[in-house]
């Protein structure tokens, strides 16, 4: 039903078993429910009104209205909009604020009124308003934005650890989740973690969230260097910015064990009084980033946003009592039709952020990690999976949402990441269940079918992937961002088909429309038109790619404006060759081999086994040699594929700028060694493409290869 509808049939119904406060409660898990519901179905306005309208119901209501204000602001990625759903989440915060203190005597009446189920609750909220916020900061791109947003993360990821941490100590179920070395459906899968060389990782901790330890010497050394930043420690410089008024610092980055709710009237140092001008408003005593003792610490907001209930004194009641301006609870047709217990609820709220985060940290490179550890972060993939898929059956209204995350962990990073190794379909069985458990609730969600056009590509199934792309471009034509990463997964198909003038389309309407990675497009779009034919468009083209590259430390926009400098001064008499080994190169580097049919293999081994003209440059021949050893043993023509990498690896001293040729080269060959059960042989070569060479393109791809492949041999 639309949103008028919903709104004309508010009104109280009775449900057996249920007081007022528990159908109080149903009734707007109900409403959250619904607007999540119209937010995924491509119903942005009409969810974004829902939740507008019942905002100051309740903690879930509010977060929902700046959720749906912060998807709507990326999906336009217009900047003032951005602005507004930042101060809409700080308003959130405020909303959620569950410590403070009267200015004189006593606690917050607020405070005293939660249960401490309901106290936890809205920490959660406000920990996932700090992941949001985190978000809209770093879409700004720039060093500035950097810094800010991973300080907001961090604050985000000190919130979840918290929460996680006193769950035990309010719940009366046990935690869900398995304990180390037990395997779950959703887990099954991991190895103890995404790198299990025993260098890079001395231990990781899956209770409680994981952690990495060691390597004291580095993070003391970089603790000393950070306290030393200009004669400034980091918070000094973050307050300069004005981000970090009134929050605790970094003093704490270092402590590595989650704290837990203590008793008394023992609080954190640097913990401030709530502001006079809000302490009287019973929903905001404070910012939201409690402390030990349940206290607030409190931030500034910039300016007042639409979250923030209205002051005056009947509305400060109705807002308590889940009314606002008249305004009663709509009912809605839900599949939500009575409460589960409080502790299952909570958990569900929490494990969403918890668990996410738990996966993203997983994930980062070991030198990365000890930066990271350094900041406080450590993540556990094991328990971020299982966290996720208790969220994704929990009544949280974020449910959906780590269903989400849940596919795109089976559908996009497993198979990026190589963390199965070889066996890019491994999380087809999961991914396929996810959807089958929500395809009535979200019929015609752009999102869920761009998950269903993954699997159906991880199946090498090209057909039936093109189309749910197709389906999901139309559907999403409300939805810029989503229609563009759908309309690039349609040209990408039809560029691994070899439909060239089928891409060609895709990727110049990218290239004209997106606001990220327009290099990258026109470098495609160059690459195509090059291999068609047109040698004058394609030049063209590949200046437009250097023209757009925004920022030159990004790997990928990096390599495509090397390559583009090539033809800076003049066209290459050689260019048909190498868009041609361009285009074949993209593919082996985005690991999509594997899902060519053999006829389109067949026809790119014949185009690298054409004889090179005189003028071929060692470049050209080593760039050939190594792609056709790739082709070949994605065919298992192990033998035939190592005499043309042992060819490549010739040329080794010859081509200065692009060392990925010899490091994958190096790779393929552990493949043929591994084939052959020489795994002595095999582990040697490894080691040789992950320390052999660095600081070139596509070096962290590698690493996740390497390390997937040396685990698979330990």
């Amino acid at each position: 039903r639309d949103c008028a509808t919903i709104m004309a049939s508010m009104q109280a119904t009775d449900v057996d078993g249920c007081c007022d406060e528990q159908m109080t409660e149903l009734k707007r898990l109900q409403v959250a429910h619904e607007g999540m519901r119209l937010l995924l179905n491509c119903d942005v306005k009409q969810a974004e009104e829902l939740f507008k309208a019942s905002r100051f119901m309740g903690p879930e209501l509010n977060v929902g209205f700046s959720f749906v204000t912060m998807v709507r602001s990326i999906m336009t990625y217009d900047e003032a909009s951005m602005d507004a759903a930042y101060r809409n989440l700080e308003a959130t915060e405020k909303f959620c604020g569950t410590g403070g203190w009267k200015l004189f005597g006593g606690p917050n009446p607020a405070q005293e009124a939660l249960t401490p189920h309901e106290r936890l609750y809205r920490q959660v909220v406000v920990a996932d308003c700090l992941l949001y916020e985190s978000i809209l900061v770093f879409l700004r791109q720039g060093i500035t934005s950097y810094v800010k947003g991973g300080y907001i993360l961090r604050k985000a990821w000190k919130t979840y650890e918290k929460v996680f941490a006193e769950l035990d100590t309010v719940c009366s179920l046990p935690c869900p989740l398995t304990q180390p070395g037990v395997l779950s459906p959703a887990d099954e899968h991991v190895g103890t973690s995404v790198y299990d060389d025993a260098q890079d990782r001395e231990r990781e901790v899956v209770d409680g969230g994981g952690a990495v330890e060691g390597h004291g010497e580095l993070v003391a050394s970089l603790a000393a260097v950070m306290e030393g930043i200009g004669g400034l420690d980091l918070e000094s410089r973050l307050m300069e910015m004005g981000e970090a008024e009134g929050v605790q610092g970094l003093s704490d980055a270092q402590d590595d064990t989650p704290t837990t709710t203590t008793s008394g009237s023992e609080r954190r140092s640097g913990s401030s009084s709530p502001d006079p001008n809000t302490v009287d408003h019973p929903l905001a005593p404070g910012r939201g980033v409690i402390t030990e003792s349940g206290s607030s610490q409190k931030v500034a907001t910039s300016c007042e946003a639409d979250t923030v209930a209205p002051k005056t004194g009947a509305a400060k009641q109705g807002a308590l009592n889940g009314a606002s301006d008249g305004y009663t609870l709509p009912e809605v047709d839900s599949s939500v039709t009575s409460l589960d217990h409080e502790d299952l609820r909570l958990r569900g709220a929490v494990y969403f952020g918890y668990g996410l985060l738990n996966i993203i940290v997983s994930l980062i490179p070991p030198k990365l990690m000890k930066v990271a550890n350094l900041f406080g972060f450590r993540g556990s993939r094991r328990v971020g999976l299982q966290a996720l898929e208790f969220s994704s059956k929990s009544q949280d209204a974020k449910a959906p949402l780590a269903r989400i995350a849940l596919l795109w962990y089976h559908t996009i990073v497993r198979p990026f990441f190589a963390l199965d190794g070889e066996q890019e379909a491994a999380g087809v069985t999961e991914a396929e269940k996810l959807l089958r458990e929500v395809e009535k609730l979200y019929p015609n969600s752009p999102l869920f079918l761009y998950f269903q056009g993954k699997i159906h590509y991880l199946r090498s199934d090209l057909e039936n992937s093109v189309r749910a792309f197709e389906t999901a471009c139309i559907q999403a034509k409300d939805q810029r961002e989503v229609e563009h990463i759908a309309l690039y997964e349609k040209g990408w198909i039809n560029f691994l088909c070899l439909k060239y003038s089928d891409a060609l389309p895709c990727f110049l309407r990218l290239k004209n429309e997106t606001r990220w990675s327009a290099s990258y497009y026109a470098y495609l779009a160059a690459v195509v038109t090059g291999v068609i034919g047109d040698a004058k468009q394609s030049r063209e083209l590949f200046l437009e790619t250097a023209k757009l590259v925004k920022k030159k430390n990004n790997n990928v926009e990096k390599f495509c404006y090397r390559r583009a400098q090539n033809y800076k001064i003049a066209a290459s008499p050689l260019m048909s060759l190498e868009t041609q080994l361009m285009a074949i190169e993209v593919i082996y580097l985005w690991r999509a081999l594997p899902f060519c049919g053999e006829e389109v293999r067949r026809q790119l081994l014949e185009v690298l086994q054409v004889p090179l003209p005189p003028e071929a440059q060692p470049f050209h021949h080593a760039l050939c040699a190594w792609l056709t050893g790739g082709v070949l043993n994605s065919m298992q023509r192990f033998a035939e594929a190592e005499r043309f990498l042992m060819d490549a690896m010739r040329y080794e001293g010859q081509v200065k700028n692009d060392l990925h040729i010899f490091s994958f080269s190096l790779y393929e060959l552990a493949m043929v060694h591994i084939s052959r059960d020489e795994f002595a042989r095999a582990r040697n070569v490894l080691n040789i493409a992950k320390d052999g060479y660095s600081d070139y393109e596509f070096e962290a791809r590698l690493n996740f290869k390497v390390h997937s492949a040396l685990s698979s041999l330990n």
